[in-house]
């Protein structure tokens, strides 16, 4: 393997830990089954007392009114979900990572709650907060660039539109491509996090030196796989929901009754049969997506000492 890794090799490190260790690959799901039950009883505490008078506003055209106050109690059931998503994909991330970095660890399924799992949860504030300061930094330079670059070629109001549409398109190309680059730079902070227990963030900056190409070869690879993996399981997930539904008789509870709280209670099964295929996507888009890069870490650390 020259150079530490090898792209394709890298990409494929998520199928490695699905063929090496099944067993822990269902433990996952199972886990996840879990989280994603309690999750939805969570939601239906607040949101199911106003479920009835949502439906009713449908049936009347979308009451705005109704559906604003609808909408509120979503956001704020999203703001009391966060912090708990975000540990969860803490635990799920060191749990990827060490399998690839320390497959023989006794942890059960590889799962554990401690420093490791927190210098983790760390790595995702610090590289979120990262992330938006780079956003925020950029559009900032667009504006100040745009205004600055309109004032000194004199153009004239007709044109000024045109001027500022092509000043947006081109910032945000260039944008774009500069968050991929510091957000590929940064990508091993996690895995070298996990290896040398320890907070690393700013040092996979010079980890990644030179192997910028290479490093975008094995994400695009590996997102591509995780994106084919996981449409076909939402596919029978829908599937698998469907003929549940239309086993219980939904269309019939539909015809009789529309969008009240009959269609929703017959829904319920459909739903509970579509988790399964949706939490096996989402535990194998974690593993397809996060091992590739604890793959290049060691490959590089091999190399590199």
């Amino acid at each position: 393997m020259s150079g530490g890794f090898s792209p394709s090799d890298a990409a494929m490190e998520g199928f490695r830990v699905l063929r090496r260790r099944p067993d822990v690959i269902a433990v996952w799901v199972g886990l996840y089954l879990v989280l994603t039950a309690a999750a939805l009883a969570a939601g239906w505490q607040v949101l199911g007392p106003d479920l009835h008078m949502l439906l009713t506003a449908f049936q009347a055209h979308l009451a705005p009114s109704v559906v604003q106050v609808f909408a509120q109690k979503v956001r704020f059931a999203e703001m009391l979900m966060t912090p708990f998503s975000v540990v969860v994909q803490a635990v799920f991330g060191a749990a990827v990572l060490r399998s690839v970095i320390r497959p023989d660890s006794r942890n059960f399924a590889y799962l554990a709650f401690g420093g490791d799992e927190f210098r983790q949860f760390l790595v995702q504030l610090v590289y979120g907060a990262v992330m938006v300061g780079v956003t925020l930094a950029w559009v900032l330079f667009v504006i100040v660039f745009t205004a600055i670059g309109i004032a000194a070629s004199g153009v004239s109001s007709a044109q000024m539109g045109k001027a500022v549409l092509g000043a947006i398109v081109a910032g945000g190309v260039i944008g774009a491509a500069g968050a991929l680059y510091v957000g590929i730079r940064l990508s091993l902070a996690p895995a070298m996090t996990f290896a040398e227990g320890e907070f690393r963030f700013f040092e996979s900056w010079s980890k990644t030196r030179g192997v910028f190409w290479r490093l975008l070869g094995t994400y695009v690879l590996s997102a591509l796989l995780a994106l084919i993996v996981s449409l076909a399981l939402v596919v029978a997930a829908i599937l698998l929901g469907g003929v549940v539904y239309l086993g219980v008789g939904g269309p019939a509870v539909f015809s009789a009754h529309g969008f009240g709280p009959e269609l929703a209670a017959a829904a319920w099964p459909a739903v509970v049969a579509g988790i399964v295929p949706f939490s096996l996507a989402s535990v194998l888009n974690a593993v397809l997506l996060r091992a590739p890069a604890a793959h290049v870490y060691l490959g590089l650390s091999r190399e590199r000492g």
